[in-house]
């Protein structure tokens, strides 16, 4: 039976339509890496600054438009982080708006931390200072356990530290002598090494122990540093 044009037409209209469809279909399912004529940047500032072990605040967003700056959507981006280590949740797709976007988790020493976002041959870098955390521990740098004269001085030194170790400058604390003795110097304030000194000044008694405590503002952290007259 011979066809009918018009029956022919609309049978190869349909399938041009279905093959649109499954097209489409596998280009919303299957992401690709950027094209040539495209480019991959960062959206906003590639400098943050954030705690050791927290979130930096906000998402690291990175953005693909095409040559004629049009955002491109369904793009395959990878984040990982370098430097002192870190983690990072991350979209892998750019959106209808072009962007993808990460949540970065800092790595727990204090310093400069970086985040890279690649897609195809391109890459773009966030760096962030990442800082030590507020005062959660002391160190005994010098002092503990000393044997001194009657009558001299004794040189005590702590170290401010966060919960990872860090140095912590800038802590307010306080000396507190114990037992008899008398302290004639003490920094208040940690230096940029998170370190504050003391000196205790022993009486004229022989054979005293003595016990000079070192605590943050608020009474929290604190350690005790003992010093034994001769």
């Amino acid at each position: 039976m011979p066809h009918n044009f018009a029956d022919v037409s609309r049978a190869r209209r349909a399938l041009v339509a279905s093959l649109a469809l499954i097209a489409a279909a596998c280009t919303k399912d299957s992401p690709t890496a950027v094209q040539a004529g495209n480019s991959l940047r960062i959206a906003g500032s590639y400098m943050k600054a954030g705690i050791v072990g927290q979130q930096v605040g906000g998402p690291m967003v990175v953005e693909i438009r095409n040559a004629n700056g049009n955002a491109v959507a369904g793009q395959a981006v990878a984040f990982s982080v370098r430097g002192n280590g870190g983690t990072v949740n991350a979209t892998s797709i750019t959106d209808e708006n072009g962007r993808a976007w990460a949540l970065w988790t800092l790595g727990t020493v204090a310093g400069v931390d970086t985040l890279v976002a690649t897609s195809g041959g391109q890459s773009v870098t966030f760096v962030a200072e990442a800082q030590a955390g507020s005062l959660a521990q002391f160190q005994m740098v010098a002092g503990d356990q000393q044997a001194v004269s009657a009558g001299s001085e004794a040189a005590l030194v702590v170290r401010a530290m966060d919960a990872y170790g860090n140095p912590v400058s800038g802590a307010v604390l306080s000396w507190i002598d114990q037992s008899g003795g008398a302290i004639v110097f003490s920094s208040a304030v940690t230096d940029a090494s998170g370190l504050a000194r003391a000196s205790l000044l022993t009486d004229a008694d022989q054979g005293v122990q003595y016990l000079v405590s070192v605590q943050s503002a608020d009474g929290s952290v604190s350690i005790t540093f003992t010093v034994n007259g001769q």
